[in-house]
């Protein structure tokens, strides 16, 4: 009987060319991923955080297609393929149309918004969990992107030299990054960050009208507006502070974190290369990792920042170091300080408010001030959202839309600015379970990491753990995963992190054909759809752009801002509609548009009455969204117009 080794040898070796060829057409689609990894990660950084629509689309699409080439170049771990896909399925859920006693008992607080919105919009019908089910649309789009990407980078991190490619590629962003920072300091008042692009807004410097939340500080400020005869209520984002190539100096701060151990990893490892002693090895790195605290701690004033990246340097020098006497020393610094951490959050969060009062009296001022942050309020509100609708929250990217309505105050939050409460109050007790499991994955690679590091692992994984650790500290105080850039490189350190963990040789099952094509269809369904989304967000850009143009004319003294024409913009919004037509955002600034162009003396109706087209813009809004916009006052009485909601 001829074995299939011995007829490929009598057939001048064959099957043995093919899976040579079949391995070669593999390693080629490979190191075409790991290339559009590294090059996103180095870019993504330098393009404003890639904040703006379509650099944050490309960031996206790249992201997707190295997704795709890994995808389809061979047979991928099934469960690579479907957890990602069946985290999407449930996060769906969010956006089901449910009939109104199951809404109400799965999320009051958006059963209760939809039965107001939907009778102001004039009809009936069924409500979703999700309060503004487009935009929980788009998120779950980028939650899946997301968790591709980190099952893309654990599968491709198995060979270690996929892994210092990625590691290199994160330690080049890094370095570029910090000097960036460091040669383009931001005073308060100028907000021009890179020496060319001015974060002030056009009528108050603090307060922008022109940029969505994501490009800003995060925070809303109340402010009353004025056209002709009518009058509305508007959220100004409070204007980036900036620091370096970001918009908001605490994700500079962040990408510190996520970048600065790969930055060492690297650096140590070349210094190892060339013949450095050991000694001066180790001091070289900790100088920079002293430096690299400082940075965040006295120049970008990140308290949070510093706090994490010392943790993140503590742990990448204990998995790093390669005495075990040394080792056992950082392991017990590193837990100890870990501890302290702990502390201070349950404290900061007023979990143990008992603990300010044993502090010495002189302490205990400062220990007060330090306890009314913003932040306190902001993870309140969040664990309040999540309590009143703890099932399924109330969707993704429903926090600053909830906010924005309910919270009457001179301030919003878009951000809870602690993403583990964020994540509660929209995902609930299903998503909080997923992410904690999630969370236990992670941390059972780790233990099988640190019974393997010395087989081969000891310079580009210890660094991805570390920034692992630095970014779970920071995410108490900020909101890195709704950052493009830091969210792409935090994704990057979870998956060579994860893949350090992971046997070399995957041996789980591989994905039939039509699991295969499924995967792809989806991806590329998302991406599509991302376009789309990328496009309304030019759109709302125009609109912002033309009615603050509008305002600016209209402020003492006047200020000339180059814009498109509202009718021009309302033109273009009209013909966006039939391909976004349940984003929300767009019918509300097409609605203030329209009173913009009206000016008081309106042509559908009588001298100081709201435009028709813009009641219905809104009663459109109110059909898209739970939670909608502050009725428009009209005439010089101050009456509430009916026609802008009925």
């Amino acid at each position: 009987m001829t074995t299939p080794a011995a007829a490929g040898e009598a057939t001048g070796g064959r099957p043995a060319t093919a899976a040579r060829t079949i391995h070669g057409a593999a390693s080629v689609a490979e190191s075409i991923c790991v290339a559009l990894l590294g090059a996103a990660a180095v870019v993504a950084p330098l393009a404003l955080g890639a904040t703006a629509a379509w650099p944050r689309f490309a960031l996206e699409a790249t992201l997707a297609a190295a997704a795709l080439i890994w995808a389809l170049s061979e047979p991928r771990p099934l469960f690579a393929m479907l957890v990602p896909l069946g985290i999407a399925g449930i996060a769906c859920l969010q956006i089901l149309p449910l009939p109104d006693r199951l809404l109400m008992s799965l999320a009051p607080i958006s059963g209760a918004a939809w039965k107001v919105a939907l009778a102001e919009a004039g009809g009936g019908g069924w409500g979703t969990i999700a309060v503004h089910p487009a935009a929980t649309a788009v998120g779950i789009r980028r939650l899946l992107l997301g968790l591709v990407t980190v099952f893309v980078v654990a599968d491709l991190a198995r060979a270690g030299r996929w892994r210092r490619w990625l590691t290199f590629s994160i330690a080049v962003s890094g370095a570029l990054v910090w000097i960036l920072g460091l040669a383009f300091p931001v005073t308060p008042k100028d907000r021009v960050i890179l020496g060319c692009v001015d974060l002030k807004g056009p009528i108050e410097y603090w307060l922008t009208p022109l940029e969505p939340p994501l490009r800003t500080c995060g925070v809303g400020e109340r402010v009353t507006v004025t056209a002709g005869n009518c009058r509305y209520e508007t959220l100004d984002s409070r204007a980036g502070d900036g620091f370096g190539p970001y918009i908001y100096s605490n994700h500079f701060a962040g990408a510190l974190c996520l970048t600065v151990p790969a930055l060492l990893a690297v650096v140590m490892h070349l210094m190892r290369k060339r013949g450095v002693p050991p000694p001066a090895v180790w001091l070289t790195a900790a100088m920079l990792a002293a430096a690299s605290v400082y940075t965040s701690w006295e120049i970008v004033r990140s308290r949070a920042g510093a706090a994490a990246l010392l943790l993140g340097m503590l742990v990448f020098f204990t998995l790093a170091c390669p005495l075990p006497r040394s080792r056992r020393v950082l392991a017990a610094a590193t837990a100890a300080y870990a501890l302290l951490l702990a502390v201070f959050v349950l404290v900061f969060f007023g979990a143990c408010p008992w603990v300010v009062d044993t502090l010495p009296a002189s302490w205990q001022p400062s220990a007060q001030a330090m306890l009314a942050d913003p932040r306190v309020d902001e993870t309140a509100t969040a664990l309040r959202m999540f309590r009143a609708s703890p099932v399924l929250g109330t969707g993704l990217t429903s926090y600053g839309e909830l906010t924005g309505t309910l919270d009457r105050g001179r301030f919003v939050s878009y951000y809870a600015h602690d993403d583990y409460a964020q994540l509660l109050a929209e995902t609930g007790v299903i998503g909080a379970g997923i992410g904690i499991g999630l969370a236990a994955v992670l941390g059972r690679l780790l233990m099988r990491f640190v019974a393997t590091r010395n087989r081969g692992l000891s310079w580009a994984a210890p660094a991805a753990w570390a920034a692992t650790a630095a970014l779970a500290v920071h995410s108490f105080f900020d909101w890195n995963m709704h950052c493009p850039a830091n969210a792409l490189l935090a994704v990057l350190a979870l998956g060579i992190a994860a893949g350090s963990g992971l046997s070399p040789s995957g041996t789980a099952a591989r994905p039939r054909r039509p699991v295969r094509a499924a995967f792809a269809a989806t991806l590329l369904l998302a991406v599509a759809l991302l376009a789309r989304d990328a496009a309304s967000e030019r759109l709302l850009s125009r609109l912002r752009l033309a009615i603050a143009a509008s305002r600016a004319a209209a402020s003492t003294p006047p200020i000339a801002l180059v814009s498109p024409s509202l009718e021009d913009v309302l033109r273009e919004a009209q013909g966006s509609w039939q391909y976004d037509p349940g984003n929300a955002h767009v019918a509300v600034l097409v609605g203030l548009a329209h009173v913009h162009a009206a000016t008081g003396a309106c042509p559908s109706g009588p001298a100081g009455s709201v435009p028709e087209a813009t009641s219905q813009a809104y009663r459109r809004a109110r059909r898209c969204s739970a939670v909608g916009p502050p009725p428009i006052v009209s005439g010089t009485a101050g009456r509430q117009s009916a026609a802008a909601w009925r």
